[in-house]
């Protein structure tokens, strides 16, 4: 079984804020971050409350 990674929340921010831009879409930096594109839609939920 793997173990859970973990997200620095200046990595979280870098990657809304890149998405969000339009530099690159959520399915660009999750192939080239190999997370889930669900993952980065929960990083910008999480942000959008702060």
């Amino acid at each position: 079984m793997r173990s859970r990674r973990s997200f620095s929340k200046e990595f979280k921010r870098g990657i809304v804020e890149t998405v969000v831009s339009g530099s690159a879409s959520a399915a660009e930096i999750s192939r080239e971050y190999h997370i889930s594109p669900i993952m980065i839609s929960k990083f910008k939920e999480r942000l959008q409350k702060i």
